[in-house]
């Protein structure tokens, strides 16, 4: 993520967003829960999700782990586990 210089009246955009917290909520309600699937529950694309998952490991909320050749299974962190309990 590249970080950017704001100008004059401009307005940063919010570490974390609602589709960040439900994407949480989701891999810590399910053990078994991979990327399509979670695209599916959130209802967005496959790119728009990849994006949010992409933030989501840079900050070290999540993990992705390989569980075949082209499946990924998510886990939460010891720190996205502590992001829900403050914001929940």
């Amino acid at each position: 993520m590249k970080k950017r210089k704001l100008k004059v009246g401009q307005k940063s955009r919010p570490i974390i967003t609602k589709i960040d917290l439900d994407i949480l909520e989701y891999i810590k309600e399910r053990d078994d829960l991979g990327v399509m699937k979670l695209k599916d529950l959130v209802n967005i694309n496959h790119q728009n999700i990849k994006s949010h998952l992409d933030r989501l490991q840079e900050f070290s909320l999540i993990k992705k782990e390989r569980a075949s050749e082209n499946r990924q299974m998510l886990s939460l962190t010891t720190n996205g586990e502590r992001l829900l309990e403050i914001l929940k």
